[in-house]
């Protein structure tokens, strides 16, 4: 019999072995990959990293380890792996290094970057390091400004104001991390403030509604995190309400699911961080007070603010607002659980059935009116003590008194609409993605302020029956003017029959006196045909297109659109519209052009949506809303769409020509005490020439945040290199999809918003096939050191270097992916270690020490297809940790034999080379085998070669083995003069077999009595004490059960084994032969054992 390896026996230097394969994979790029149509494409991705410089813990080592697996696996079952790494270089922490050491951050990053390399290529992780990408590359950042170009053109891309943290003494922006107790980092006596300041925002909720309903195309997706995802988008069906100032034009809107409610709104609160909030108290005594609360609030965490047991605080603002039904004075609040980026940033309260308000209106005694009973007993206000959230009928609710309040709501609806209170509408949670930082180490955003080139006129045509004051026309032109544009809005002659000829004179002589040279025409309806017949004769910066009305439409159109107009508004309607355009002036003659259409458009229909889409969409901007005619007859009122093509620093803002690409950060840059962003320091860089007029202009000193660099990191690898295209759309057709994406849940509502909404931008740029960047997202668990996660920050880190100089690096990937599931948090374990570096040490001494025959051996090759099948299913589903199990016992079933085959040999590294494969390559090396096993193909079970009777046998044996020796330790007794072996009776093997069958219907041990004893009643006492052994104990139910007779067979076939190994004479009987009181405890797969 084969023993244990001794004390003492050489051990093999695993780290050298390591440094030896890892050279000779380098030095053959084995897993350098190129594209190949005849070959299947798998593509494995782990979340790119920020190169810090304390460099790879083990909980950094284990989520690349998983990934590494799988890329293995997959190559090795015949796939082209795309397997790539590359680095978030960018960021704040690459930046205050380099500010301490007063050096350039690229100097920091690099050094990172060499570390993490060193450290990646010592953990054996099979990358194809060709397509290696850094974010601080100029090559790669070049192509985040060409999308920011691309999102700039389609109006996605704009300024606005927004809430930051101020540092008074540094004079910067200062990140959420950057504010420690409401203190700056750098100056602990620094108060930090809140400034509303210009921000670049990509316009996100554009994509709201599809980010919202592709989630389901998310199958393989955690299911926690499709929910992450929907709640932060946020969908809401509900009514928006518009209120009026006190003693002011002011209006503002408010969303609300509960418009039931609405006769009980005794209060209404806007967010702290709401910009009208300062100009609504500017001027008066509750500024100071207002002013403090707001400081003190936007520096409290946002989840924090909102959170359910959180103490409900605010502040009067001094102002009041007017019912828009009641006509009632609204006392208006600012409170902390009320955020600015969710609905419209202000909300009604109504304290009588809303909790949260009703504990706000208890603390600052605001009056509590009920508008809504329940159907058993009627509510007092000077009563409650909580708040009444059910349904019931309405009161105090006007002419809705004594409807169910849940019937009411569309009545309620109808009724606002019909007195342009308010409306039925859609809003998301979502917010726009705010991506400027006032930091030098990112991408610099490639736009150029010229105040020469800031004179941009507007020319605003209505349609039909309108006005230059009716519909959204009077709010587009107040937004334009409010931005610094010059707004034109006319009212054209006789819009009751409008003529086209004359329409079109009376705009040509307004276009006579505007700027022709910066000028763009937005027009509605049939001033949409009107502005593309202007557009053919005259240059336009943009033409915009609101349900515009077709050209030479169809007569079905008239017949089936038109039916309701009388015969003379029908002719004045083809009349108008009875004409060509030539498109192709107009597409020379517009630098932009933009289509915005209605789904529910009553007049704009299919007909004349697709015959302007197909002679424009090569050069076009299309939007289709969820919207009709976008007209007054519909009291539509304002669109925002409109509004924001137009973006306030746009009539300044010149884009980078592409050519210039990429606007480069400097390299000579001073980091100095008095603050400030360093980009906006260096002269060099501001000053520059305005691209469009030659004049002086200067440079944006915005950077981009990092999360824009990691929304599209994973398409340049497919094309890494390339400097003439952000990729080539073939390559990124080949690989894309990722087909495993592995990466922490932390990031399920930034980073995975953030990618899918690029993948869907860069589809409709047409450089995309696909709608999401990958369909199978993998979470890995956190590994955890004294129960927190390992962190540098923590104290509780083990290094990498480490657990290689002591182990050896497969050691390291061996137990981190064995101790526990991949997806589930793991504890670090010493002793675990230690364990896993003896089993691999077993294995080389195996490999290394045993017999290797070329010949089959029945129970091996049994033994050997079983492995295959179990290791093959649980690494295709991320059960590593079973797969090892696995390899284990197969290894440690291998051991025991004098004499190994070849094939088992083999197999066994086959299987081991995804999660320790340096050992594997040098292995299976010594077993005379030639090129790496890493590029070998994965081994394929044959169910027909598991014989089970062997497999069985195999494991009688190793059982009474085991059980001798224990029995052995036990007695004292360590050479009996006989050791008979007691075979149990034949109804105790129909029994166990039964009793697999039916443990896999029912635990429940009542009922696993009550059938098996029914079976068989002779034995039906001796049941009822076995089952809850064997439900408690299920472990000891044999695998495979074979006959009384195989087992009297595989026993009698080992004896001389057995005799040999304890040189002591060894018995076989049956239980119903035997006399000896241990007889009656013999079990299938385990007989009694009686030393004599």
């Amino acid at each position: 019999m084969a023993k244990e390896p001794k004390p003492g026996t050489k051990l093999p230097n695993f780290k050298a072995i390591a440094e030896k394969w890892q050279k000779k994979w380098a030095d053959k790029k084995i897993f350098r990959v190129v594209e190949n149509p005849n070959k299947k494409k798998y593509y494995v991705l782990e979340m790119y990293p920020y190169p810090s410089s304390y460099g790879l813990h083990m909980g950094h080592a284990r989520n690349y380890t998983i990934g590494d697996v799988f890329a293995r696996f997959k190559r090795m079952n015949g796939f082209n792996v795309l397997y790539p790494m590359g680095y978030d270089s960018f960021g704040l922490p690459a930046e205050n290094a380099a500010i301490k050491a007063k050096s350039h951050p690229k100097i920091f990053t690099e050094k990172a970057i060499e570390n993490f390399v060193k450290q990646q290529k010592a953990l054996g992780l099979s990358y194809d390091w060709d397509r290696m990408i850094y974010s601080h590359d100029p090559g790669f950042y070049k192509w985040d400004q060409w999308v920011f170009l691309k999102m700039f053109e389609k109006g996605l891309a704009f300024k606005r104001k927004a809430a930051v943290n101020w540092c008074p003494k540094c004079k910067t922006v200062l990140a959420n991390e950057q504010v420690h107790g409401s203190m700056c980092w750098a100056h602990t006596d620094t108060p930090v403030e809140i400034k509303d300041l210009n921000q670049w925002f990509f316009k996100i909720t554009d994509y709201a509604e599809e980010l919202l309903k592709d989630i389901d195309k998310l199958k393989n997706w955690q299911e926690d995190v499709k929910l992450m995802q929907k709640n932060w988008i946020g969908k809401s069906h509900g009514t928006l309400i518009e209120f009026q100032i006190e003693g002011s034009d002011k209006k503002f809107s408010v969303f609300t699911t509960r418009p039931d409610t609405l006769w009980g709104i005794t209060f209404l609160v806007y967010a702290p961080e709401h910009p009208d909030v300062m100009e609504l108290v500017k001027g008066t005594e509750y500024r100071g007070k207002v002013k403090k609360f707001v400081q003190k609030v936007l520096l409290q965490d946002r989840f924090e603010r909102t959170a359910e047991n959180k103490e409900k605080e605010g502040v009067f603002i001094g102002r009041f607002a007017i019912h828009p039904v009641t006509k009632e004075k609204i006392p208006i609040y600012i409170a902390n659980f009320v955020l600015y980026e969710y609905g419209t940033g202000a909300i009604i309260a109504v304290p009588a059935h809303d909790q949260r308000d009703f504990e706000f209106a208890k603390k600052y005694k605001i009056p509590i009116k009920v508008v809504i009973n329940p159907a058993m007993f009627d509510l007092s206000p000077d009563k409650m003590t909580r708040a009444y959230m059910g349904d019931g009928n309405m009161i105090n609710s006007e002419q809705f008194n004594g409807m169910n309040n849940r019937d009411a709501i569309p009545d309620i609806n109808k009724f606002l609409e019909k007195n342009k209170w308010g409306k039925v509408t859609v809003q998301y949670k979502l917010r726009d993605w705010l991506i400027s930082r006032q930091r030098f180490w990112g991408c610099p955003i490639p736009v150029i302020y010229c105040d020469k080139c800031g004179k941009e006129d507007v020319l605003m045509l209505h349609g039909w029956e309108d006005t230059s004051k009716a519909g959204f026309i009077p709010e587009f032109v107040k937004d334009l003017k409010t931005k610094g544009y010059k707004a034109y809005a006319y009212d054209q002659p006789n819009t009751d029959a409008p003529k086209f000829n004359e329409w079109f004179s009376f705009a040509e002589n307004k276009i006579k006196g505007l700027n022709n040279n910066n000028m763009s025409i937005v027009g509605h309806s049939m001033g949409g045909l009107l502005a593309l017949k202007l557009a053919e004769k005259y240059k336009v910066k943009k033409l915009v297109l609101v349900a515009p009305v077709g050209t030479r439409p169809s007569k079905k159109y008239y017949d089936v659109t038109c039916k309701e107009l009388g015969q003379d508004e029908l002719n004045v309607f083809k009349n108008y519209m009875d004409r060509d355009i030539d498109v192709e002036k107009i597409k020379k003659n517009a630098k932009k052009i933009i289509f915005i259409f209605g789904k529910k458009d009553p007049w704009i229909n299919e007909e004349i949506r697709n015959s302007y889409i197909s002679r424009f969409k090569d050069v076009a901007d299309i939007h289709l809303l969820d919207y009709g005619h976008m007209a007054e007859s519909e009291n539509f009122k304002k669109l925002t769409e409109l509004e924001n093509l137009f973006s306030k620093e746009g009539i300044k803002t010149i884009p980078v020509p592409e050519k210039d690409l990429p606007v480069k950060l400097p390299e000579d840059v001073k980091f100095d005490a008095s603050g400030g962003n360093p980009l906006a320091k260096i002269e060099a860089f501001v000053n520059t020439k305005c691209p469009r007029c030659g004049g002086e202009a200067r440079r944006e000193t915005d950077t981009m945040d990092t999360f824009v660099d990691s929304a599209w990191y994973f398409l340049r690898y497919c094309d890494p290199k390339n400097n003439k295209v952000i990729f080539d759309k073939k390559k990124v057709k080949y690989w894309m999809p990722i087909d495993t994406y592995i990466g922490g849940k932390e990031h399920a509502t930034m980073h995975l918003i953030y990618f899918r909404f690029y993948c869907k931008f860069l589809r409709d740029l047409g450089l995309l096939e696909f709608d999401e960047p990958t369909l199978h997202l993998f979470n890995q668990g956190m590994l955890c050191k004294g129960g927190v996660k390992m962190s540098k920050s923590k104290g509780n880190v083990v290094t990498q270097e480490e657990i290689e100089n002591n182990y050896g690096i497969d050691t390291a990937r061996f137990f981190l992916v064995f101790v526990a599931s991949p997806d589930k948090d793991m504890e670090w374990d010493d002793q675990a270690v230690e364990g896993s570096y003896r089993f691999l040490v077993k294995v080389y001494d195996m490999l290394t020490n045993k017999k290797i025959v070329n010949k089959v051996i029945k129970n091996q090759e049994s033994k050997t297809h079983k492995t295959i099948l179990e290791v093959t299913d649980y690494i295709s589903s991320f059960k590593y940790n079973l797969a090892l199990i696995s390899i284990m016992k197969f290894a440690n079933y291998l051991y025991t034999k004098d004499e190994i085959s070849n094939s088992a040999a083999n197999n066994l590294l086959l299987l081991l080379s995804p999660f320790a494969p340096h050992l594997a390559e040098e292995l299976w090396e010594k077993l005379g085998n030639r090129g790496f096993i890493s590029l070998e193909k994965w081994p394929v079970g044959d169910k027909q070669k598991i014989d089970e009777k062997v497999e069985a046998a195999e494991e009688l044996y190793i059982k009474v083995r085991k059980d001798i020796l224990a029995l052995q330790e036990l007695t004292g007794l360590t050479k009996p003069s006989k050791v008979v072996l007691i075979i149990a009776n034949t109804w105790k093997y129909e029994f166990i077999t039964n009793l697999k069958k039916e443990i896999e219907k029912t635990r429940d041990v009542g009922k696993l009595i009550k059938v098996l004893s029914a079976k068989d009643k002779t034995h039906s006492k001796l049941i009822a004490n076995f089952v809850p052994k064997f439900v408690k104990n299920p472990d000891k139910i044999p695998e495979v059960v074979i006959s009384q007779q195989d087992e009297k067979k595989a026993l009698g076939d080992f004896v001389v084994e057995l005799e040999k190994e304890f040189k002591t004479k060894f018995e076989i009987t049956l239980e119903k032969d035997s006399k000896h009181d241990k007889a009656k405890n013999a079990l299938p797969g385990k007989p009694a054992i009686v030393f004599t």
